[in-house]
């Protein structure tokens, strides 16, 4: 079981959730993981609000590399398979009283852009497939993401403190 911890938030359990009784067809386009607090097992409202902050920022990282390779920084640096364009929807599930979870799905845009050159049966709705592991990658760069806002920020710091 894969388990992020970013500040006091640990996020895991990432899977395609069982959501036969809303649809029949599996829920291969969302990933749902569990989160609670680093120091206990449950999540009270602050927290929840903490880790809903966190995943706000799921695919910053990736822009950045993105600009990056685009004005030729990292060129050949970057992995094939790396998901500069993603967007997620990321919605917040209580999965009882105790325990908040967060869903992962692709936006429409992202389905279409991912679904190009495939047949469908049905062109209103695509069948593309977010994988557990796209999502704990992505929540894994969160954390780069946050240290250098972090890092920039005490540059600037030192910077103005010398002046």
């Amino acid at each position: 079981m894969s388990e992020i911890i970013i500040e006091n938030v640990i996020f895991y359990d990432f899977k395609h959730p069982d959501l036969h009784h809303q649809n029949p067809k599996p829920a291969k386009a969302i990933i749902q993981c569990s989160a609670r607090s680093h120091h206990k097992k449950w999540v009270d409202r602050r927290e929840a609000d903490d880790a809903q902050a966190i995943l706000s920022d799921i695919g910053k990282w990736e822009k950045l590399l993105k600009f990056a390779t685009d004005l030729g920084l990292v060129e050949g640096q970057v992995p094939k398979e790396f998901h500069y364009y993603t967007k997620y929807n990321v919605e917040p599930v209580r999965e009882d009283e105790d325990l908040l979870g967060f869903r992962f799905k692709l936006d429409y845009e992202e389905i279409k852009r991912r679904s190009l050159g495939t047949t469908q049966e049905n062109e209103n709705e695509p069948e593309v497939e977010l994988t557990p592991s796209e999502i704990i990658e992505q929540v894994q760069n969160i954390q780069k993401w946050r240290n250098l806002k972090l890092a920039l920020s005490l540059l600037k710091s030192a910077y103005l403190s010398q002046q």
